[in-house]
């Protein structure tokens, strides 16, 4: 577990107390712009220390929303912008990013549509966005994230993907077969061949010659890293020629965390980030003017034995695909003290 990724309880201040910020709906990852930006939004709680009167003696409680820009490149903060005119009702505000485009950002809080300017959050006045051509914010997968790796993918006239050795008889007309998370996995070659069906308008497809990659390097629950697009999931590739993103399990301090690889098509790698993330809730991709700009943003959970996951630290992960450097931003560790006055200046 990265020593930067750890989760901030409450912190007591003079004027109150003030609960560590959490994200509000998922990040979305901005390609426009100088530089492109990654924007969160966050909740915290603040409790007002009151003198006592006749009309009220105790403290009392007010949520506040808050709109963050990060440069993509180096997660170096852009601006922060508090979202609504005033605090919101402490029990509970619905807010998540809607999407960007045209240099405006679309959120909602509380049931109300915000609009903001990408370039430095000034407020804006806009009606809901059309969805034609809207970036959305990054999935949240709530069942599970082997739902954001695959076995396999189809590569030109080759099949390439993670299987263990006795399976392959099995593979040759399907080797979409979902992984198991107890097993370990090698990478595996395979000629593919198609044919149409006689009988039924569809493809065949025959899978045969494996081959194993060869390193012969094995990983726990193994498979392609994919992401959304257009309502589908596509395997990302990070560098030509081909490297495959890799995502897999590693057992740390009794835990089981989440470890990516850059894997070329001989079966070793290219680089190896341990993320220390126990679940990736969702996955994007940034590709720059260069291979060395381009970056995966993964965002998940960072939670202990002993905690819900609601309690989880939270975490947004930048990965370089050129070297698979980490940036980290841990939600938990922004101070509200500062943030109210960053936001008072």
């Amino acid at each position: 577990l990265p020593a930067s990724i750890w989760f901030v309880g409450s912190v007591l201040l003079d004027d109150g107390a003030f609960t560590a910020p959490r994200l509000a709906g998922t990040p979305l990852v901005a390609q426009e712009g100088t530089p492109p930006s990654v924007l969160l939004l966050t909740t915290h709680r603040e409790t007002l220390a009151l003198l006592p009167s006749l009309l009220d003696s105790g403290p009392r409680d007010r949520v506040h929303v808050d709109l963050w820009a990060f440069s993509a490149m180096d997660f170096t903060p852009l601006w922060v912008r508090r979202v609504g005119s005033a605090a919101f009702d402490p029990g509970g505000v619905d807010a998540a990013i809607t999407g960007a485009r045209d240099g405006t950002i679309w959120l909602t809080a509380a049931g109300r549509i915000h609009a903001f300017a990408l370039g430095n959050g000034a407020p804006l006045h806009s009606a809901s966005p059309e969805p034609a051509g809207l970036r959305q914010p990054m999935e949240l997968v709530r069942d599970g994230d082997h739902l954001l790796r695959v076995r396999g993918a189809l590569i030109g006239a080759s099949w390439v993907g993670f299987a263990r050795e006795e399976e392959i008889p099995t593979l040759t007309r399907d080797p979409g077969m979902r992984l198991d998370p107890t097993k370990q996995y090698q990478l595996w070659i395979a000629k593919v061949s198609e044919q149409q069906d006689p009988l039924f308008p569809r493809t065949i497809r025959e899978y045969r010659d494996f081959r194993a990659g060869a390193f012969h390097l094995t990983y726990t629950h193994s498979g392609l890293l994919t992401e959304a697009v257009e309502g589908r999931r596509e395997p990302i590739f990070l560098g030509s020629p081909i490297q495959l993103a890799v995502l897999h399990d590693v057992s740390q301090d009794g835990l089981t965390r989440r470890g990516l690889l850059c894997m070329r098509l001989s079966g070793n790698s290219c680089w190896h980030a341990n993320l220390g993330l126990t679940q990736v809730l969702g996955v994007a991709t940034l590709r720059g003017a260069t291979p060395a700009a381009g970056a995966l943003f993964l965002h998940g959970l960072v939670q202990r034995p002993e905690e819900r996951p609601d309690e989880a630290a939270q975490a947004v992960i930048r990965v370089a695909f050129s070297n698979g450097r980490m940036r980290v931003i841990n939600v938990g560790d922004i101070d509200p003290r500062a943030l109210k006055a960053e936001l008072t200046k």
